[in-house]
């Protein structure tokens, strides 16, 4: 089943579901994203004296003046499918009340004119396996009593409220502690920022993309990712604004950290130097673009790391210390520190023997300014201590000293490095 595209709800008692939908022409028409295969039954009042029987012949209608019409549906509505019936998905504007309806897999996916439900009478009624999805509401700001809803069954969040711009509903003190499916929940939420700092996240096994793109988000974050399926993708990235306290997030158990904080143009805390990354195999552009970080590295476990392409890459201003991280699993550090223009630390400590290693690009667009030639000559000592044959290595416009010359002499020349610099200092 679809994630983004089933809205369903069961009828559990008379209370009544009723939403506001907008025409903004005289005989135009809406149409109820009915299922052919759902059942039906009870009335559906049209909000304009018209009140006829719940059937899926008689999803449609049409109103002789244009306006906001209350709709009443009074009786059972097993399916609610926007994707397979969107003709009227940009009518929707609001809920008025869920009733006591139970929501299974419920979505409102591109319905741009929804704004949720600023005025809802009540609380909605959540099944246990619930994927509420408010995808692409362009217009969804929150929902009142949103912050009271029992969320404690839910097991997916998928993409509940991905693309949701002006989203900022509060959503502190939900229980997410059954979720195990939050992937994309809150991607490219530009106006959310609730403080979740005190979710439960025991249970969550996928959380990539959890909160891409939310340009506002600031909260402290404490999660427990020991039941992660080994991936924290891009868990951050793009959230220009964050610079949360992470010291309590548990990631013991993470394999990949790829993207988590990509485009975290405001992260400049070390909380995040006491986390347990001693599983971590995947490091890809972990904090690229990451224009205000400078912390230094000094107990980071990185011995399973394989790969830590583009990991500093357009870094502006970091000019840590990295020489404490074990590479002697990095086969791949291509881009690691391109466009890192501050960047000039020793790799003194650094076991550059890893097969296949692959140093393309490895400080594309630095300088013989920003980067020392001391520093180079020691690059190239680990790089012959290495005994790798083979390598590309690409240093911008870097200059070496007479030492290192003779250590890149016989790189090229007996191992056949392709090395590209701006030679003798």
């Amino acid at each position: 089943m679809n994630f983004l595209n089933t809205f369903w709800y069961n009828t559990t008692g008379a209370s009544t579901f009723e939403t506001k939908w907008r025409t903004t022409l005289n005989n135009q028409s809406i149409t109820l994203p009915y299922v052919s295969s759902g059942t039906y039954s009870g009335t559906i009042d049209w909000g304009d004296g018209t009140v006829v029987a719940n059937t899926y012949a008689n999803r449609s209608h049409t109103y002789i003046n244009n306006g906001d019409y209350n709709v009443v549906i009074d009786g059972e509505c097993s399916k609610w499918n926007f994707a397979t019936t969107n003709t009227s998905a940009s009518k929707i504007i609001e809920v008025l009340g869920w009733g006591t309806y139970s929501f299974e897999e419920s979505v409102f996916n591109n319905c741009g004119n929804f704004i949720g439900g600023p005025v809802c009478r009540d609380i909605i009624n959540l099944s246990p396996n619930a994927n509420l999805s408010f995808s692409s509401c362009g217009s969804l700001t929150t929902i009142q009593n949103i912050e009271f809803w029992d969320v404690s069954n839910l097991t997916r969040t998928q993409a509940m409220f991905m693309n949701c711009i002006q989203f900022t509903g509060d959503l502190s003190n939900w229980d997410i502690s059954n979720v195990t499916n939050a992937f994309f929940m809150l991607g490219n939420c530009s106006s959310f920022n609730s403080d979740i700092s005190s979710w439960d996240t025991s249970s969550l096994v996928l959380c990539a993309y959890m909160f891409v793109g939310c340009s506002s988000f600031n909260s402290d974050i404490n999660f427990d990712l020991t039941s992660a399926t080994s991936t924290a993708y891009g868990l951050f990235s793009g959230c220009t604004s964050f610079n949360g306290d992470m010291s309590g997030m548990d990631t013991s158990t993470l394999t990949s950290m790829r993207d988590m904080f990509t485009d975290c143009t405001s992260l400049n805390n070390n909380s995040m130097m006491g986390w347990d990354v001693s599983n971590v195999t995947d490091m890809i552009n972990m904090f690229e673009s990451c224009s205000s970080f400078n912390q230094d590295f000094t107990t980071w476990n990185t011995s399973n790391v394989t790969t830590m392409q583009r990991m500093f890459s357009n870094a502006d201003v970091f000019n840590g210390n990295v020489d404490v991280f074990d590479t002697s699993s990095v086969n791949d550090m291509s881009f690691m520190f391109a466009n890192a223009d501050a960047f000039d630390q020793d790799f003194s400590n650094w076991d550059i023997s890893a097969t296949g290693l692959s140093m393309q690009g490895f400080m594309f667009g630095k300088t013989f300014n920003n980067y020392s030639a001391a520093n180079y000559d020691i690059l190239l000592s680990r790089c012959q201590s290495g005994g790798l044959s083979n390598v590309t290595l690409d240093m911008g416009t870097i200059k070496y000293t007479s030492s290192g010359e003779a250590r890149k002499n016989d790189l090229v020349n007996n191992f056949g490095w392709t090395i590209t610099d701006g030679g003798l200092v």
